[in-house]
């Protein structure tokens, strides 16, 4: 037995049989018919639709036999389809060297006779036969021939009819499903979708388009949408204006689509009227609907309900003009910088201001620094960098500005950074600047009342503090007991009111720019220990230890060493006299790249949510009551806010739930220059 040799085109025939998706499918009578037809022709007992897969040969359609599939290597299917489109005829099997011994010849079925024509689909590959076999060896005439090859030819239009049905079920499956997808989007849409014909006769109209006119949809379906909608008063408009923009006349029916029909876009704004007379403003976009041919048959329209929008869009003019009004009665104006180009951009209230024109104005940032006087310019420009940066969240400033005429003006500015690109750099920062000159001025008779007041009462308080020190101090000799406790009371009063009087002092200076500095480039931790020492022996009065929790030895800084020492005596003080018992005050002293930060942080209750916010004010207490518990006038930490940021530093502090408070300033760190080695060293 010789079995047939596999084709080159082996694996693209094997993927055409495959592609109809017929193996081990159920008996057609289409392809049934076939076969009873050529066994009747050829005069066979047996005929077969077979088709040969990689490893057997299956039958489609069989008559006179009931094996469903055979093995491809007996099949003499497989031999004919080796033949391209000719008819492999085997007339006597016992005498051919091929098939003698193939068991389907020397055992059931017992064949003797074979004639198969290939099944050659359209691209050329033979898939399988249609064959007839009988058990006797005989010949095919001519006409049997022919016909074999004809009905051949019909099994494979069978299989490609096939295939087309089943790409056409899919299409339709594919189509269907799309219809109902499109149908759910316009059913659902919360935009108005119409069709019309040419004429503008609505044909159809989604759920959107109902609720949008208040119309049931057989009220308007077949309907004249300009009449229907109300719209020929805003069609004629349109047409005056599109005849004057295109050059040419457009009648008023056309205006609504002059420029769909011209291939352009058309969005605009139209007002429908609703059954129950209602106007109701929409944004419009109508599109043209062509065939395949290009030829217009009609027009899609979507309506989009914009009355909130109208509505919101007045709100917000509305409330535009009351904020003018309001900044305009408080002195507000605003103000857009961006960093990178160094241009800042005011609007007409700045020009106000400083007496120029009220228009906005665009300038750099180092011709607004020109306005501000030359002391004060550093440190805006210092805080107005740290926020640039993000080393602080908002600029928040006081300063003045010099009026066209020449007298200065108090503005409060502040700013924040609103856009950032990927590396985190500023692109712009918007703010707002308010006139404060007449709250200066209100604030510097109050200053100038305190410092007259502290000024009569320092001097006779020196001596009565000083004549109490004395006496205390046994210079008059031993005294009752009861006399020596009213004469403490009295000195401790009087020392907390040269307190009260010193702080007062410090802060009129610190605000009218008065007090001195003396600057000198320093190392700091030698200062931050002087400080703890000094302040031992109060914090022993609490019982309350300090402790130096972290150094940074080398760091240098440019300060005012004394009003330095102040600012930490401030916060230390503050921080032993809220700590309970026994709790350590912890100081701790850590070194950015530029900067150099202080904190000191006591594990007492913390600082009340309601506070916060003000705890840098003058006057500002934790617990303003006459009963309160701790005392204090309020000032230290406004004083060292002050003197901070006259140092070119920071302040701030955190205050976590159940952790106490942490206080801390920053300062610029002093960068030592290279030692430069000399020459022969």
């Amino acid at each position: 037995m010789t079995s047939a040799p596999v084709g080159e085109n082996e694996a693209d025939r094997l993927a055409a049989l495959y592609g109809y998706r017929i193996l081990d499918t159920q008996a057609e009578q289409e392809f049934d018919e076939i076969t009873e037809l050529a066994a009747q022709i050829c005069g066979v007992p047996i005929a077969l639709v077979s088709l040969i897969d990689a490893d057997r040969q299956w039958f489609k359609s069989r008559i006179g036999l009931e094996a469903e599939q055979t093995a491809r290597g007996v099949s003499f299917c497989a031999h004919a389809i080796q033949q391209g489109a000719e008819i492999f005829e085997v007339p006597n099997a016992l005498e051919d060297a091929r098939f003698f011994d193939n068991p389907l010849v020397t055992d059931s079925p017992e064949i003797r006779f074979y004639a198969g024509t290939p099944l050659v689909t359209p691209e050329g590959f033979a898939v399988g036969t249609l064959c007839v076999i009988d058990t006797v060896p005989r010949t095919l005439s001519e006409q049997q021939q022919k016909t074999l090859r004809l009905l051949g030819r019909q099994v494979v239009r069978q299989m490609e009819q096939r295939l087309v049905l089943r790409r056409e079920k899919k299409l339709r499956k594919a189509l269907s499903q799309r219809a109902r997808f499109q149908q759910a989007l316009l059913d659902s849409a919360a935009v108005a979708i119409i069709t019309t014909d040419v004429h503008g006769i609505l044909t159809s109209a989604n759920p959107a388009t109902c609720r949008l006119l208040g119309y049931a949809p057989e009220e308007i379906m077949g309907c004249s949408v300009i009449d229907t909608f109300h719209v020929r008063e805003e069609l004629e408009v349109r047409a005056r204006e599109l005849s004057q923009e295109l050059g040419s006349k457009v009648g008023w029916r056309n205006a609504l689509v002059a420029r769909v029909l011209l291939g352009q876009p058309e969005t605009r704004e139209w007002h429908y009227r609703r059954k129950d007379g209602q106007l109701v403003p929409v944004e419009l976009t109508a599109s043209a609907l062509r065939d395949e041919d290009g030829g217009l048959y009609g027009y899609v329209g979507m309506s989009l309900d914009i009355s909130e929008r109208k509505n919101a869009l007045a709100a917000l003019r509305n409330s535009e003009a009351r904020l003018q009004m309001a900044m305009s009665a408080a002195r507000i104006n605003l103000w857009d910088a961006n960093p990178e180009t160094g241009r800042i951009t005011l609007d007409a209230r700045w020009l106000e201001f400083i007496g120029d024109e009220p228009v906005e104005k665009e300038m750099s940032l180092a011709e607004l620094a020109e306005l501000v006087p030359s002391q004060e310019a550093p440190r805006v420009l210092a805080q107005l960098m740290a926020t640039v940066k993000g080393e602080q969240p908002d600029y928040v400033m006081e300063h003045r500005v010099r009026h066209r005429d020449g007298h200065w003006i108090w503005i409060e500015s502040r700013g924040r950074v609103v856009e950032r690109d990927g590396a985190g750099r500023a692109l712009r920062l918007i703010g707002t600047n308010i006139d404060i000159t007449e709250r200066k001025r209100v604030e510097q008779l109050k200053s100038e009342f305190v410092s007259m007041v502290s000024h009569e009462l320092r001097t006779p308080l020196t001596s009565i503090g000083g004549a109490l020190g004395l006496v205390c101090g046994g210079a008059l000799g031993e005294m009752p007991a009861q006399v020596r406790s009213m004469l403490d009371i009295a000195y401790k009063n009087s020392q907390r009111l040269m307190h009260l009087i010193n702080d007062l002092l410090d802060m009129e200076k610190l605000e009218a720019g008065m007090m001195r500095f003396d600057f000198k480039e320093t190392e700091l931790m030698p200062l931050v220990e002087q400080a703890i020492e000094s302040t031992k022996a109060y914090a022993e009065q609490y019982r309350v230890p300090l402790v130096l929790a972290e150094h940074a030895r080398g760091v240098r800084v440019r300060v005012d060493t004394g009003r330095l020492l102040q600012v930490l005596s401030n916060y230390l003080s503050n921080a032993v006299k809220f700590s309970p018992q026994g709790a350590p005050v912890e100081v701790r002293v850590s070194m950015q790249p530029d900067w150099v930060r202080v904190e000191v942080a006591d594990h007492g209750e913390g600082v009340p949510l309601a506070f916060r916010e003000r705890i840098f004010q003058k006057f500002s207490q934790a617990d303003a009551s006459d009963s309160r518990q701790k005392g204090g006038t309020g000032l230290g930490l406004a004083i060292s806010k002050e003197l901070m940021e006259r140092m070119s530093g920071r302040v701030g502090f955190a205050s976590p739930p159940g952790e106490g408070a942490r206080f801390y300033f920053e300062l610029p760190r002093v960068h030592m220059p290279p030692v430069l080695a000399t020459a022969g060293s």
